[in-house]
């Protein structure tokens, strides 16, 4: 048995949704930060521990791959993404494009009071959260509101893809908690400069928040550096006996 695992088909006869099953027991061990990045995954022992046939596991393999998740390679199967440096920071130059642009759209968004509430709603999820997974949910949702208010579901399958490859880096490098209430008090300005009709304010506040993000996960990675050297390449990992 792999750890933090559950045998798929005893949630649910379907297939689909044995599909679904699987790439929601993967997703929460990969934003968990438990299979590291450049990892190979192994296809017969997965399928084994989930008790599921290969086809499927390839199933939840193309659902995490739809999003920025898992990566499929026809030399190397399916791997887990890495960003290098330079990835990381081309990512957060993405980001903040699409970010920007949702800024200025609300400017003139006849539903702005409700994307401005749905920040809110996020801002008070981060001052609530429990551990590093739950702020970056609500992180993950203001920043999704700010990005939905451009109209686009184009932008909005891009900003999701873009976001999953942070989270994905985030959960292996951060271990540790970011200071929640260091974030609501940085986004609840960008809520007030809405308010307040200020968009330049608002673009300007947010466009610090994201260089902080990118100025933090940089450091963290550079901390781990020569430190994951014995990171398994392979996962679940090769029990001796293998």
């Amino acid at each position: 048995m792999v750890r933090g695992l559950v045998s798929a088909p005893s949630l649910s006869f379907d297939q689909a949704s044995v599909a679904q099953q699987v790439a929601s027991a993967l997703r929460d061990l990969l934003l968990k930060g438990e299979i590291p990045p450049g990892a190979k995954l192994r296809e017969v022992q997965l399928a084994q521990a989930l008790s599921v046939s290969r086809h499927t596991l390839r199933a939840g393999f193309r659902i995490l791959e739809a999003e920025g998740l898992l990566e499929h390679s026809l030399n190397h199967g399916v791997v887990v993404p890495e960003l290098s440096p330079d990835r990381i920071a081309d990512v957060f130059r993405a980001r903040k494009a699409m970010e920007f642009a949702g800024v200025h759209a609300l400017h003139h968004d006849d539903g702005r009071s409700d994307t401005i509430e749905g920040m809110s709603h996020a801002i008070k999820a981060m001052k609530s959260s429990r551990n590093e997974a739950e702020l970056a949910a609500a992180d993950l949702d203001f920043h999704t509101a700010v990005v939905a208010a451009v109209g686009s579901s184009l932008i909005d399958e891009l900003y999701r893809n873009v976001q999953a490859q942070l989270r994905l880096t985030r959960a292996w490098a951060q271990r540790s908690r970011g200071n929640r209430n260091l974030m609501a008090q940085t986004h609840q300005e960008v809520v007030e400069h809405l308010r307040n009709a200020s968009v330049d304010l608002a673009s300007n506040s947010l466009m610090a928040i994201n260089d902080l993000g990118e100025a933090r996960l940089l450091k963290a990675m550079r901390a781990l550096k020569g430190s994951t050297a014995n990171d398994p390449r392979v996962w679940p990992p090769p029990n001796p006996e293998d």
